[in-house]
């Protein structure tokens, strides 16, 4: 399968640094997930062959061979499916377990790839494909449930999807993201405000959506229909205050997943696994959902940088003080802390001068400007991250000393100072005997 290889331009650098980018960056940092997916594919057929085991590697090597024959001639119904989010997190996965496992099942699962883009494309096809628990996931699609069945044979004729099992017959519906008998759809959330757009597929389906996170099943019908309402209630605020951010976000993700959240507040997370997928719970709070989206944002962008700059020293295992969490963080951690409290910062920075009475949204900017500040110092004071590591963190350094000559109303300082004192003094109080005080906030 083709693969392409990337060097980010230096003044995309730069713009990523100060802790935006905008819709170019985005989409440099799309094509090199894209290019990761493919790699992770093409070790997962690696690794099948090199297996010793004849049916995993003979199902596994027919199925890349499929996916690269129709690269070569439907190249869109291919990248969709190759970059959904939660095949990044599933190639990751099966490749550990059967290197360190020598558990081979997950490896098979290219198969449900090659079939989705079969279906994707309308190519004519006959894949056989792991069914676990009688369900069968079709990545960037939906989800055919058949019963007490192991695997299943998914046909393409005419430009039609059937899946097959044990006489079940499940016939995908030409809209595959809508539900039918047998077949529940990977279903789409589309809100635009002001001209801009945020069209993403809510995964509530694929097994491997977010590894290791309160996930929520399937949605019903009117409960999706809050979360649109939801979304769109945080969109607007995206686009009409927050522009540049908004514009990041549509670009750049793919997939929503609802998470199981808190009985008050909202939960939210990101993977470097799988890129193009924001996670978070509702509540219908709608500038708290549209803080997440740009905190998780960030996440997002850094992850996929890294991929192709790295900046982190190899076996680096100092433990930092982070002002956003009571545990170490590791070097890792704290720059993808650091760089996420930046857009934390730059949220309620806007905040804050659309509303100049709003007090809260200034403390909030103090808080948070201090501590990617704290944050940054720490990573440019230590030696964890290399030569384009502290040139990122350089630039993110320069942009909160600026902010940081902005004046705050007395009152928010004092609140956000004293925040921020006492998390360091519980902080130390806990950690302080085996690891060095981080730098006095100010």
């Amino acid at each position: 399968m083709e693969i392409r290889y990337h060097r980010p331009p230096a003044d995309l650098l730069r713009e990523l640094a100060a802790g935006g980018g905008g819709v170019a960056a985005m989409r440099m940092l799309g094509g090199i997930q894209a290019s990761r997916h493919l790699l992770l594919v093409r070790g997962v057929a690696e690794t099948a062959r090199a297996s010793g085991d004849p049916r995993t590697a003979g199902r596994v090597g027919a199925a890349y061979e499929m996916l690269a024959d129709l690269q070569a001639v439907h190249p869109e119904a291919v990248r969709q499916v190759i970059c959904h989010p939660a095949v990044g997190a599933w190639a990751g996965r099966a490749i550990r377990d059967a290197r360190l496992h020598r558990s081979y099942g997950g490896l098979e699962r290219l198969s449900a790839l090659a079939a989705a883009a079969a279906v994707r494309a309308g190519a004519r096809a006959t894949v056989s494909v792991p069914a676990p628990d009688g369900r069968l996931m079709l990545p960037s699609l939906g989800m055919a449930v058949l019963g007490p069945v192991s695997h299943a044979t998914v046909r393409v004729a005419s430009g039609q999807g059937l899946v097959e099992a044990s006489g079940t017959r499940v016939a995908i519906p030409a809209d595959p993201e809508s539900d039918a008998p047998g077949w529940l759809g990977l279903r789409r959330l589309r809100v635009s405000s002001a001209g801009l757009t945020l069209d993403v597929l809510l995964d509530d389906l694929d097994p491997y959506r977010l590894p290791g996170m309160p996930v929520r099943g399937r949605l019903p019908e009117p409960e999706l229909a809050r979360w649109k309402d939801d979304l769109a209630a945080a969109w607007r605020i995206l686009v009409l205050r927050h522009g540049p951010t908004a514009a990041e976000i549509g670009a750049g993700i793919r997939a929503v997943t609802p998470l199981t959240g808190p009985r008050t507040g909202q939960v939210s997370a990101s993977s470097r696994e799988a890129h193009g997928s924001l996670a978070f719970s509702t509540t219908g709070e709608a500038r708290e959902l549209a803080l997440i989206m740009a905190h998780e944002v960030q996440h997002a962008k850094l992850a996929a940088l890294i991929e192709a700059v790295p900046m982190i020293r190899p076996g680096h295992d100092r433990r930092y003080y982070a002002p956003w969490r009571d545990d170490p963080r590791p070097v890792y951690g704290l720059l993808q802390g650091a760089y996420a409290h930046l857009g934390v910062a730059g949220f309620w920075r806007r905040e804050r001068r659309r509303r100049p009475g709003d007090m809260h949204a200034h403390t909030e900017f103090e808080r948070w400007r201090t501590a990617a500040l704290v944050a940054s110092e720490s990573l440019l004071d230590g030696d964890g991250l290399t030569p384009a590591g502290a040139g990122f963190a350089g630039g993110m350094l320069e942009t909160l000393r600026l902010w940081g000559r902005e004046p705050v109303p007395a009152p928010a300082m004092r609140l956000a100072r004293r925040r921020a004192a006492r998390h360091r003094a519980l902080w130390l109080r806990r950690h302080g005997h085996h690891l060095a005080a981080p730098r006095n906030p100010g």
